[in-house]
């Protein structure tokens, strides 16, 4: 994957495809650490402060995680065409949304409504989600000499 060969522009459904397998991706391996690890916490955290998740909130982040991997799949295709197909690239446009995404996290730290403990424990599988889904998108994107 990884070359110094600038590219083409793929299509917009491979791209779209490549973003929605991301998300999967990143929600496979997010979603159990935050159930199992860090929501429990959330919970005593929340009980603590007489708050409570609505029951839509488990359909609404896994959904943005889609979101935030197709807008992850649409960058590194942009991304290619400057800098070439590969790994860095991959890593690069992902990181530019996970950046985005923990600095209006982190927010919530600042604003008291979450715990710098919370906000890091979620991190961990936000981060290594997208490390993995933007690998998986960058290799969909590129794995057609066609692109």
């Amino acid at each position: 994957m990884e070359s110094n060969n600038v590219v083409s522009l793929p299509s917009s459904s491979r791209i779209l495809l490549a973003g929605i397998v991301g998300g999967i991706v990143l929600n496979l391996i997010d979603t159990p650490w935050s159930v199992i690890v860090m929501v429990p916490k959330m919970t005593l955290f929340l009980d603590a402060h007489g708050l409570s998740t609505n029951v839509l909130t488990g359909p609404w982040l896994l959904s943005m995680h889609i979101v935030f991997t197709v807008a992850i799949a649409y960058l590194y295709a942009l991304m290619r065409t400057v800098y070439g197909a590969g790994i860095r690239t991959a890593l690069s446009a992902g990181a530019v949304f996970l950046v985005l995404n923990r600095g209006f996290g982190f927010g919530n730290v600042l604003m008291g409504t979450f715990t710098a403990e919370l906000f890091f424990g979620f991190s961990i599988g936000m981060v290594l989600g997208t490390v993995v889904a933007s690998l998986v998108i960058g290799w969909m994107i590129d794995r057609s000499r066609s692109t």
